[in-house]
């Protein structure tokens, strides 16, 4: 058991008298802890943090192989749809509830959800177009409205989140890039329901 150090804080009035029961003890706080807190910039959460050091995953799998990126898909159904509700009602940090475990899951399929509800919607809303015109013409699938939903859904995803994180780390954080890609990833949900 290792000792613990202790520092004793005593408020007195020169007429109160205090007894060994009221007085408050606290941890002294050591040199490395004060150092790690003592940051510039965003320091009071764990997205800004730069004491995190963002490793090479466990295992040793070369990035171009599928074992790398595993581990970033390695989330069941109840994790992701607690962070997709979470982002959904932002009462709690998101990094906070996403925790140690990012993942890519959510942001692929919550935007590959969101670039076919945009097609499917605008397909239907052409459609009907197409059957209350008065000529009756035949409504024609618009495939580049398809292309540009998934240029413009997956660059906000991950392009933006990319340059954010660039720029953050740029500024003298050190944010973790699967927490930004998370962050931006996960923000989408809202548009689910409205397309």
């Amino acid at each position: 058991m290792a000792r613990e150090e202790y520092s004793v804080v005593v408020e007195m009035d020169d007429e109160t008298h205090v007894t060994r029961e009221e007085l408050e003890f606290q941890r002294k706080i050591t040199q490395d802890k004060q150092q790690s807190t003592n940051n510039s910039g965003f320091n009071d959460t764990s997205f800004f943090d730069t004491s995190t050091s963002q490793t090479a995953p466990q295992g040793g799998h070369p990035f171009w192989s599928l074992e790398y990126y595993a581990q970033y898909f390695d989330v069941d159904t109840e994790q992701v749809l607690t962070r997709a509700t979470k982002s959904l009602f932002p009462k709690d940090n998101f990094v906070d509830v996403v925790g140690p475990n990012p993942d890519l899951y959510g942001p692929f399929w919550i935007s590959t959800t969101l670039i076919f509800l945009l097609f499917v919607t605008s397909s239907i809303a052409g459609s009907i177009e197409a059957i209350t015109q008065t000529d009756r013409g035949k409504a024609n699938y618009d495939f580049g409205i398809l292309y540009f939903g998934t240029v413009a859904i997956y660059s906000y995803t991950f392009g933006v989140s990319l340059f954010v994180w660039g720029a953050l780390k740029y500024l003298g954080c050190r944010p973790s890039l699967l927490d930004t890609v998370g962050l931006y990833g996960y923000g989408l949900t809202i548009w689910l329901p409205i397309s």
